[in-house]
């Protein structure tokens, strides 16, 4: 398919998205600030350097093979996804669109995994 957006846009926008939701939290509570301050900065680094260039490899001691951009990028989908969910559990009432967010988290760091250069039609 050549037509279509990149798997690796909507994970770029995915990821600002669950940084924008960490500073959501960090604005509701200050004992988290910090903590949630720097998430949300690594994944929009994470979101830039995707946009950039999803296969470029990241220098890490002691990983080899070193790690792509976009398996970084997997990473903290799925990273997100698991954050989501356990927000629903401890939260059900207020979080009640978590579960799908989640799993559209989940989803989309398994069509990346599989292939970086899918696309996904924008009819949908």
């Amino acid at each position: 398919m050549n037509d279509g957006v990149r798997v690796t846009v909507l994970a770029s926008q995915l990821l600002n998205s669950a940084a924008d939701f960490f500073e959501a939290v960090a604005d509701q509570n200050p004992d988290l600030d910090g903590m949630m301050r720097d998430n949300a900065a690594v994944y929009r680094q994470v979101a830039d350097a995707l946009d950039a260039d999803p296969s470029a490899t990241l220098e890490t001691a002691g990983l080899d093979p070193a790690p792509t951009v976009c398996d970084l990028a997997v990473r903290l989908l799925t990273d997100a996804s698991e954050f989501f969910e356990n927000v629903f559990q401890q939260n059900p009432v207020s979080g009640d669109n978590l579960p799908e967010t989640a799993e559209a988290y989940r989803a989309l760091a398994e069509l990346m995994a599989e292939d970086p250069d899918v696309r996904l039609p924008t009819d949908a």
